[in-house]
């Protein structure tokens, strides 16, 4: 008698299918531009556009000598934009809308900020450093981040320093409680499955799905070969889904938005060299070394009045490698750079030297006044909307908001 045919089974197959993630249709901030803080920002805006151009002018006198841009004018975000994104939401129908609204009305603000202050209180006195700031949240936007790393940016962003330490747990707990409630979509960290260290063991396992082959070959079995399949998956352990760290940050440029796609406006002379004949795929990426060296140590005073004398985008981006020590630390998590935790000394010191670097601030004093849920993707702005539309450019509509404190 004819032993029936062994059917091979994938161990990849037993595995369940991805779940198609919900489509993104809103997001929580923090807006940071308002009538007062928006001047600032024009100014500061204004100032490293010049600088963008300055830096260019450096490759010689006339137009046709100068550089070409890190990234197109596109890339720059409108004012009307700059906020703090506290988490993304999947709101696919009035129903849910309406249910995350009244969630945003419902939460007692006060009482988190409370819970904040008193887990700063120091613990052998009680007293909480920020008994002598009054309520509201004040912040400096300041120095100049990237993502997703130095030499191959896509995104620079401006760090939230809030000399009080308040704002960063209170955004944590915040995006907490709309996580709890279901309508933020948690962001896991992708990590890599990984394999058993202990090679005997791989060579049992691998041995035992021998056998057991063998023996479903012979009895015409196919239990066998999945019992097979499922020692085969045994020797790969998962690890456990890590939730991303909330890293708050105001983005100012993100190539995403680039028109004209990469190749358009990539230029080879910032580091990086394109193949001809090969088409890159995603959005524009720059070499920011030199933004990052000027921005974070742009003044030569604590009170940020005397500017330093810089050198030009790529020979500053060459200083910046040699200061970090390399490409690998250049290149060092911005998560780590721009923690929104961190004080106004932590970033201005240097690791190596304690040389005090006073980083560029784009705008100071800028209330934290609003909790918002807007809608995805901005849109541009008419005299009919605001009375600020040629300044703002674009802003995302608000869906609901709540005024803090």
């Amino acid at each position: 008698m004819e032993a029936a045919p062994v059917m091979t089974v994938a161990a990849n197959n037993l595995q369940p299918k991805k779940e198609k993630r919900p489509p993104l249709t809103h997001f929580l901030c923090l807006p940071l531009v308002s009538e007062t803080s928006l001047p600032l920002l024009e100014n500061s805006l204004t100032k490293f556009k010049h600088n963008l151009l300055s830096s260019r002018k450096a490759g010689g006198d006339h137009p046709s000598e100068w550089l070409p841009p890190l990234f197109p004018d596109s890339a720059i975000r409108p004012l009307g934009t700059v906020h703090l994104t506290l988490g993304v939401m999947s709101l696919t129908s009035p129903e849910r809308i309406h249910e995350a609204v009244e969630f945003l009305g419902s939460l007692n603000v006060d009482e988190i900020l409370q819970e904040v202050q008193s887990e700063l209180a120091d613990p052998d006195t009680n007293e909480s450093p920020t008994q002598g700031f009054s309520k509201p949240i004040s912040v400096s936007l300041e120095s100049l981040g990237t993502l997703p790393k130095a030499k191959a940016a896509t995104v620079l962003y401006a760090s939230p320093v809030d000399p009080t330490s308040r704002l960063h747990p209170f955004a944590v707990k915040i995006r907490q409680a709309f996580v709890e409630a279901g309508f933020i979509e948690q962001d896991f960290i992708k990590q890599r499955p990984k394999k058993h260290k202990n090679r005997n063991q791989m060579s049992s396992s691998e041995n035992n799905v021998t056998n057991t082959n063998t023996n479903a070959s012979n009895n015409g079995d196919i239990s066998g070969t999945i019992v097979a399949a499922e020692a085969a998956e045994e020797t790969i352990i998962q690890r456990k889904a890590k939730l991303r760290p909330l890293m708050l940050h105001a983005t100012l440029v993100n190539t995403i938005y680039a028109r004209g796609g990469r190749n358009a406006h990539h230029s080879s002379h910032h580091g990086s060299k394109v193949k001809k004949g090969r088409r890159h795929v995603g959005p524009l990426t720059f070499d920011a070394r030199g933004l990052l060296a000027r921005y974070r140590d742009y003044y030569v005073d604590g009170a940020c009045t005397q500017e330093k004398q810089h050198l030009p985008a790529n020979d500053d981006a060459e200083q910046s490698s040699q200061e970090d020590g390399g490409d690998d630390s250049a290149s060092r998590s911005s998560e780590e750079e721009a923690h929104p935790s961190k004080g106004v000394e932590q970033i201005q010191q240097t690791h190596e030297t304690g040389i005090t670097k006073y980083p560029f601030v784009w705008a100071s004093n800028v209330p934290i006044e609003k909790l918002c849920i807007c809608e995805m993707g901005a849109r541009t702005l008419t005299e009919q909307d605001n009375h600020l539309a040629a300044r703002l450019g674009q802003e995302y509509r608000v869906v609901a908001e709540r005024r803090l404190f």
